[in-house]
């Protein structure tokens, strides 16, 4: 947002002269009548005679002459405070423009102060966020197509879960064949020089692992490392976001580069698999073999509607941010920028960046994280306002099984990392979480999708 031409409010006792700025600041220059700084000074002097012993007076009796003489220092200070909280009190009453929090009054000062001519005072503060109101009929996302699940999807699946229950033989008499499972250091050693994996576990098949680092590990003996370029896939020619429709304005191909590559091979395995029976389905809890396999075709269809949802909402989300922006407060974002700054530059150095170019790539980071935070709060002003205006609830009980459900899924080494240990805490999280879903699935409903 630009800044705006000043707007004038006026009522017997203030003018004020009020100027947006970018970032929610406002600016305001409060004219005060003469009446109205007496009544201030007043005040003041009223307050300091309470306050004060004076020979031959009883507290708060004393001629305000003698008051004025004995402590017009006290008496200055008071009437300036006075002037300022009561002016600013009365200009936001007036304005109906107020601070976002308690923190967010930025200056208050005097420019003039004469009992006889009035005053003249400056305040900066930042205000609350201009939600806009969202109509449904000024948006369009793309539709987004539900991924159909198929047979070889389901056998695939099988077989992953055959593979966790596999016993592992080391192949220690011949080298690396198609089909064999590998252990693996895979690190990129050109600049910037980086570990890809550690000890990790692939299958040497297509669809599995790519074809430039079969061929390179097909005919190696456990212990050898082999060096080699990365090379682009063919089946890799199309972006699947832009397949599928999931991809926003901010989405771009990156170029791809070859890298160096270095692989340590650690291992070569066979996977001895259980006999694809009813006594392997119950080790996955299930009745039979029967049930098993519905089980698993349940839990694919249940993820194709899961990413269906997930990229209807991405859409949603990049809709809104489209066609209604609007200023986050400047010092909210800064605060969060200045909470990441120590750990920016601490991550840098620890990962070999060079000193003189720490303040350069900790300043590209900081821009990224700010348009990340302006983007998240803004997202959630908006779905905030769609779920008042539409009267759109989140339940007790399903906060309490939505937290639940992620607590377990933490427990299994799945779970959100940024998820509070305290249980109060974390459930407000889950609630704000759950009610932002819930308005974007209410906008979903409601407004149109084009075809692709």
């Amino acid at each position: 947002m630009s800044t705006t031409n000043p707007t004038t409010f006026e009522n017997e006792n203030v003018k004020v002269s009020l100027q947006r700025e970018p970032g929610c600041r406002v600016r305001l220059e409060v004219q005060v009548s003469a009446q109205a700084t007496q009544a201030s000074h007043h005040q003041a002097m009223k307050n300091i005679n309470k306050e004060v012993s004076i020979p031959g007076f009883r507290k708060g009796k004393a001629p305000e002459a003698m008051i004025q003489k004995n402590f017009g220092k006290h008496v200055e200070k008071e009437w300036r405070d006075i002037l300022l909280n009561t002016s600013f009190d009365e200009s936001l009453r007036l304005t109906k423009i107020y601070p976002f929090n308690k923190n967010s009054v930025k200056s208050a000062s005097i420019k003039s102060a004469s009992l006889q001519d009035g005053s003249v005072l400056l305040y900066t503060y930042e205000e609350s966020p201009h939600v806009p109101q969202v109509a449904f009929e000024e948006l369009s996302i793309q539709h987004v197509a539900r991924p159909e699940v198929k047979d070889q999807d389901i056998t695939n699946a099988i077989e992953d879960l055959r593979l966790q229950k596999a016993e592992w033989i080391d192949v220690t008499d011949r080298p690396v064949r198609e089909g064999d499972f590998v252990d693996i250091d895979v690190d990129i050693i050109s600049e910037p020089a980086r570990n890809i994996c550690t000890q990790s576990r692939f299958a040497v098949a297509p669809g599995k692992m790519d074809r430039w680092m079969r061929n390179l590990l097909i005919g190696k003996t456990a212990g050898e490392t082999v060096e080699g370029m990365t090379e682009k896939e063919d089946n890799h020619e199309e972006c699947q976001e832009c397949t599928d429709g999931t991809h926003t304005h901010e989405h771009k191909h990156d170029e791809f580069l070859p890298q160096q590559c270095r692989i340590m091979l650690h291992a070569i395995k066979e996977a001895k698999l259980m006999p694809l029976d009813d006594e392997f389905a119950k080790t996955y809890g299930a009745e039979n073999l029967a049930d098993f396999t519905e089980k698993v075709t349940q839990t694919l269809h249940r993820r194709a509607e899961e990413f269906q949802q997930h990229n209807q909402r991405a859409l949603m989300e990049q809709a809104l941010l489209t066609k209604y922006p609007f200023d986050i407060p400047h010092s909210f974002v800064e605060g969060q920028i200045n909470q990441h700054r120590k750990g920016i530059i601490d991550s840098l150095r620890s990962g070999g960046t060079e000193e003189s170019s720490i303040a350069e790539e900790a300043k590209k980071i900081e821009q990224n994280l700010t348009n990340k935070i302006n983007r998240d709060m803004r997202l959630y002003f908006l779905t905030q306002r769609i779920a008042h205006d539409n009267h759109i609830a989140v339940s007790q009980d399903e906060v309490v099984g939505e937290w639940m459900r992620r607590m377990w899924m933490q427990q299994m080494g799945q779970g959100d990392a940024n998820l509070p240990s305290d249980e109060k805490e974390a459930q407000a999280q889950v609630h704000l979480q759950l009610q932002t879903l819930k308005a974007l699935d209410f906008l979903i409903e409601k407004t149109h999708q084009t075809q692709s």
